[in-house]
């Protein structure tokens, strides 16, 4: 097992809040070496899968992004205005993708699993979250639909 699904499965565990100093204590007591700055990166990368939007979080940091569509765990699209684009970015697998999508829906009170396959919620800021399961699709499908934060005028 890596260090982070490690690091992860203990926080998890004790329920422990996700911050530099439990993170420590984890690497610390599983026997494993990080330096400074490997620590704050797994913080960062855990409290994002643990907390926030998991390998999502550049994209929705993007001010120009307005739609981000995930289709299985190798194909993540984004559209900043100039129609979806495919992205470099990838989840491990279909399971991650699974995993975070029902976090997000229980986060707002709905369910998503093998007998609510299929969720449309609204998230927190504005964000909606379709997400479609098989046998509704061919493999797991998450949208965010990001509202924009400027303002129409005439």
């Amino acid at each position: 097992m890596s260090i982070s699904a490690d690091v992860r499965r203990s926080l998890l565990l004790d329920a422990r809040p996700v911050d530099v100093e439990s993170v420590r204590d984890v690497v610390h007591a599983t026997g494993h070496v990080v330096d400074d700055l490997g620590l704050r990166r797994l913080t960062s990368s855990l409290s994002a899968d643990l907390q926030g939007f998991g390998p999502l979080e550049p994209l929705l940091a993007d001010a120009s992004v307005t739609d981000i569509t995930v289709n299985g765990a190798a194909e993540v699209w984004a559209d900043h205005g100039q129609g979806m684009q495919l992205t470099p970015i990838r989840f491990t697998d279909d399971f991650a993708v699974r995993r975070l999508a029902q976090r997000l829906a229980s986060s707002v009170g709905r369910r998503f699993d093998d007998a609510a396959p299929f969720v449309d919620a609204p998230l927190p800021h504005g964000v909606r979250l379709p997400a479609m399961l098989p046998p509704l699709t061919d493999r797991i499908s998450v949208v965010l639909r990001i509202p924009r934060h400027r303002a129409w005028t005439l």
